[in-house]
Parts: C-alpha cells; structure tokens; sequence
C-alpha cells in the first residue's frame, strides 16, 4: 500500500529537480565569490554561502525548524558588524526564488516512546519586491528558521530609504505519514525613512507554522504575527535617541496561545570610534490564555564594539521586574543578549552567541519558561564554490509556577549540533548536504528524546 503513496511523492519531487536543472543551465556566467560572511538572523539562513545565525536549534522535518516558543524578548538583537555603505536607491525590483529539500529523520515526533522515521520533500518558491537597492543584501532567501534566538525578520544591510515585501510558501510532504502534510505561509512587509536627523522603520510580519515544538512533545499547528514601528532621532555627532513599539503573538491551535506589547527607549552615545553605550528601559504586558496578565519593566544597558569589518562585538542585557496577576506575586532577574563575529580569513566565520529570557509556558497554565542558552559556528569555504559549516548549541529551559499547585517543577536540556557542506553550481543554484542530530533531557520522562536527520537541499535565484 506504501508504493502508490510513495509514487505520488516522488513524482513532482523528480518534476522540480528536471525544472531546477534547466534553470541553473541557463546561467551561463561562471560563479563568483561571494562577499566574505556576516552574522545575520536566523530568516535567510538554511542555504549553500547562507548565514545560520545561531541556527538551527533544529532544521526539524520542516522547513521551519521550532524550538519551544520563543522566550520573552528583550529587544532588537543588534548587528555589531559595521553596515555597508548603502548605493543609491534603484526602481522597484522583483527577485523569485525557491528552494527543494529532500530528507530523512528517524524520530518525526521526537518522542521517546513514539518513534517514526520517514522521508519527507519540502517544496518552497517565493517572491520578493520593493523599492531601493536591497537585492545584494538578501542572501538566499527561500526558507525561514528559529531555533534558540526569537524570530528576526529584517534583512541587514538595508540601504537607507525601502519599502520591502517578501511571500515564501511552504509544502511539506511526507512519504508514509501523509496525514502530516502541510502548506505553510510566510509574509513580511518592512520599510524604512531617513531624512536629516530623523530615522523611521516599520515591519509587519505573519508566519503559519505545523511543526515539532519541543515544550509541547509533538507537532504543533500555530500563527505567529506581529509587527514593531521604529525611530532614532541624532541629537548630535555622537549622542541620539530611540523610541521603539513592539507587538507579538503566538496562536496555538490546542495549546496557550499568547500576546506581548512592549515600549523600549535607548540613549545612545558613541563614546570611542569604535565602541557605542547604550542606557534604556523597557515596559511591556503579556496576555496568556487562561493565566494571570503579566506586566514587566526592564532597566538594561548596551555595547556594541566594531574593531573593523572583521571583529565585531554585542552585549544587550540588565535587570527586570516582573508582576503577575490574581496574587502570583513580583520576579526580579536578569536577562541578556551576546553576540560576536570574527572573520579572520577571506570565506572563514566564527561566531558566538548567547542570551537568557523569560516567557510564559504554552502548556503549562501560570508557568513561566527561563531559558539560557549558548551557540557557536565555524564556517569555511573553499575554491569559492564549497561551503562548510559546523554549529552547536545549548538551552536550560526551567519552568517556574506562579499559581499554587501549578506545574511540575519541569526543567529541559536541549542540545545540537549540525554540520554540512554545499557547493555553488551556478552563480544563482546551490546544493547542500547536512545531518543534525539534536537531544532532550527533561525531568518529565516521556518528553526527552534524540532525533537525527539527514538533509538535501537545492536553493535557486532568479
């Protein structure tokens, strides 16, 4: 009974592969190196000369690798690698782009008692247009991932003045579990002002997800939306302003969905060439489905160091206060964010990040999740058309109760590692190989488990 289902699944596997052959034969240019990596967000970055941010806690069976719901966010990660000079804005530009994975994982569910391993195909155009010179700075655009850090959705090295939209679909097909088969969506739209002293942005962004969530122990159908106005106003050369808005939300199809707001503001002064301080706070209110309302203020200071293009440095962290209704009582503890590049050589990257958050548990009503985790990547390309990448990382996850006779006193240790190689065959088609293996250890025995996963992936630019 599996070979007609199988049959059905190799069919437009082999359809697009014939398609992708005939798109990378027309590229008659050979390949040209491409610029020497920066650290980016985890959006762009599951491709051959991609940037895997502290990706993937797990690319999982999809291409929308998951984590437990992203801890509470303590504002924007800041990119210490000094910006490219924007060129001059161009008319408006459309850029297609699609990606083709073919995989295999031992552990779909990544349960210890539930056990299934199965091939999957994954199917992923996209289309991106906007207004100003952002092409070259939106590397391999096609899929999408998070794994320890919340979701970033910005491109870098935007020129001063866009307006921006980007649609990625994602179909998922799965040889004997075809009950798991899946259409995802992601959407952002993201634009940016500046005029004299004055610098304007906003972003707004919308993502369907059907994939593993290792708080829940299984695969989870949920929405993530939100969006964040920004400003910075120069009062000098070397002092200015920032007033931010933030919004996210997470739906949950059977578990806590939930919805934070939160104000930021920042004084920044460049107190060396080379080295920023920042000072700020943060207020915000956290609405969870059947749980008290939590309020939080955030005292937090920021240094952001740039030695050159090559060595870049970032620490975001300080103390908050939390209040959690119907007589849970006040929390005080600290939270961070570190990030650091080093690039040596010409096509090497090395780099760090770190961070420690609080955000409410989507299955455990009055329990809030404290995560601390820990990633590294090395990255080395050779011959200008291959690509190596090694990444691990590490994540405390321990719950906390605020209600009486709530939770488990549950506590996760997740860790990864990934390594892949991916070669360049035209200036705008890659191909990758990669296996990730990924573990967790949790008090609660039914939830720990080890997956594997063995991927093959093709990435294409129009």
């Amino acid at each position: 009974m599996q070979q007609p289902r199988l049959k059905a699944i190799t069919k437009p596997i082999f359809t697009v592969l014939g398609c992708t052959a005939v798109l990378a034969a027309a590229q008659d240019a050979p390949p040209t190196a491409p610029a020497a990596p920066v650290a980016s967000n985890p959006l762009f970055d599951l491709g051959a000369g991609q940037e895997v941010p502290p990706t993937p806690l797990l690319p999982d069976p999809q291409p929308i690798p998951d984590a437990p719901p992203p801890p509470a966010f303590i504002g924007p990660e800041k990119n210490p690698v000094p910006k490219k000079e924007a060129r001059p804005d161009r008319k408006w530009k459309v850029i297609p782009f699609a990606g083709f994975e073919v995989s295999w994982t031992d552990n779909l569910f990544a349960s210890a008692t539930r056990r299934r391993s199965d091939f999957f195909s994954i199917i992923s155009p996209g289309l991106a247009a906007g207004w100003g010179d952002y092409g070259g700075e939106i590397r391999h655009l096609g899929s999408y991932g998070q794994h320890f850090e919340p979701l970033d959705l910005e491109p870098d090295n935007l020129p001063k003045n866009f307006t921006f939209g980007r649609y990625n679909l994602n179909a998922t097909f799965f040889a004997r579990n075809s009950d798991q088969n899946v259409v995802n969506h992601d959407a952002m739209i993201a634009g940016r002002w500046e005029g004299g002293k004055l610098t304007l942005g906003t972003r707004f962004y919308l993502q369907t997800l059907s994939d593993l969530d290792i708080e829940v122990g299984g695969r989870v159908n949920r929405t993530v939306y939100g969006g964040e106005i920004t400003s910075n106003y120069s009062l000098t050369g070397k002092t200015s302003l920032e007033l931010n808005l933030y919004n996210r939300s997470y739906d949950y199809s059977r578990q806590l969905s939930w919805q934070e707001w939160m104000v930021e503001d920042w004084v920044d002064y460049q107190i060396r060439p080379k080295t920023k301080l920042s000072f700020g706070t943060r207020l915000g209110i956290v609405g969870v489905q059947s749980s008290p309302t939590q309020t939080f203020e955030q005292l937090v200071g920021r240094v952001a160091y740039a030695a050159n293009a090559k060595l870049g440095f970032s620490l975001d962290g300080g103390v908050e206060w939390r209040q959690f209704g119907a007589g849970g009582g006040d929390e005080v503890f600290g939270v961070f964010n570190l990030s650091a590049t080093y690039t040596p050589f010409d096509g090497t990257l090395l780099s760090v990040n770190a961070h420690r958050r609080n955000s409410p548990s989507v299955v455990l009503s009055g329990d809030n999740i404290i995560a601390t985790g820990v990633s590294a990547l090395v990255r080395q390309r050779f011959q200008q058309r291959y690509l190596f990448t090694v990444e691990g990382g590490y994540e405390n996850s321990v719950y906390q109760s605020r209600i009486a006779g709530a939770g488990r006193g549950r506590e996760d240790n997740t860790t990864y590692i990934r390594s892949g190689v991916s070669f360049d065959v035209t200036r705008k088609l890659s191909v990758e190989a990669a296996f990730q293996h990924r573990r967790n250890d949790s008090s609660l025995a039914d939830l720990s488990f080890t997956e594997n996963v063995f991927i093959v992936q093709f990435k294409l630019r129009l």
